[in-house]
């Protein structure tokens, strides 16, 4: 089963589609980790995890 929670606009281009786990940073998105008491605390992230 896949949920998406939030969408992101990678902006023009006609690459691939993906999900990416909220386990890993993605700049500007809160890494909740699927934790409701971790995403009532999480900030952005700052950068991009190395694997994006």
């Amino acid at each position: 089963m896949s949920i998406f929670l939030l969408r992101l606009d990678p902006g023009p281009g006609d690459g691939p589609t993906v999900a990416v786990k909220d386990l890993i940073d993605v700049e500007g998105t809160p890494t909740t980790c699927a934790s409701r008491p971790v995403a009532e605390a999480a900030a952005p992230a700052t950068a991009d995890a190395a694997c994006i």
